[in-house]
């Protein structure tokens, strides 16, 4: 089923997009892994692991990191540079869901998240690690 009029931007590992939390090519997401473009996506309303597709775009990608929690409807693409991140700029789009991790996924009431570009919520998806004091690609 797709998921329709939602907000693709895009970010990278630089220190722009991620803040304080930058730290080159070892940097890791909100669930732990290193982000690889192509793969990667920051998304706040799926649990990590979800697999989806985005119109426009051949592969697959992996809710690997998440953004501040005042991003709802948003889907952030991860990109290696950042001018790809940049010459993606802000986009609206449309996205499949491949396969949903835990449709009871519920990211108030459950273990501590950190997000990518700041802030904290609840989960058990993983421990991550904080991100972004940055102000990334996308405006706030």
């Amino acid at each position: 089923m797709p998921l329709t009029n939602l907000i693709l931007t895009a970010y990278c590992s630089c220190h722009l997009c991620c803040g304080e939390w930058s730290i080159g090519a070892h940097q890791r997401t909100a669930s732990g892994t290193i982000p690889k473009e192509g793969r990667t996506i920051a998304c706040n309303f799926l649990p990590f692991g979800t697999r989806i597709r985005i119109q426009g775009f051949s592969n697959t990608f992996v809710v690997e990191d998440r953004l501040h929690p005042k991003y709802t409807n948003r889907v952030d693409i991860f990109f290696s540079t950042h001018r790809k991140a940049l010459k993606f700029g802000i986009k609206k789009g449309v996205i499949y869901e491949q396969n949903v991790i835990s449709s009871s996924f519920n990211h108030k009431t459950q273990g501590s998240i950190k997000y990518h570009n700041g802030g904290t919520s609840s989960s058990t998806q993983g421990s991550g690690y904080p991100r972004g004091k940055g102000k990334g690609v996308a405006p706030k």
